[in-house]
């Protein structure tokens, strides 16, 4: 039995969903806030860190 493997490309077009990502300054949360950006999402960011956010 094969392992499938996962990637991004199976994501969807997420047009019209709205994502909230807390932590997406850098990491985990900022690779999270670009993909489903990519995908088409509305991506809102919470951030302690405005120069960072940018």
């Amino acid at each position: 039995m094969a392992k499938e493997t996962w990637n991004t490309d199976r994501i969807e077009d997420l047009t019209g969903r709205v994502v909230v990502i807390t932590g997406a300054t850098s990491g985990i949360g900022a690779e999270a806030a670009r993909v489903l950006a990519n995908k088409n999402a509305i991506v809102i960011i919470g951030a302690r860190n405005l120069v960072k956010a940018d």
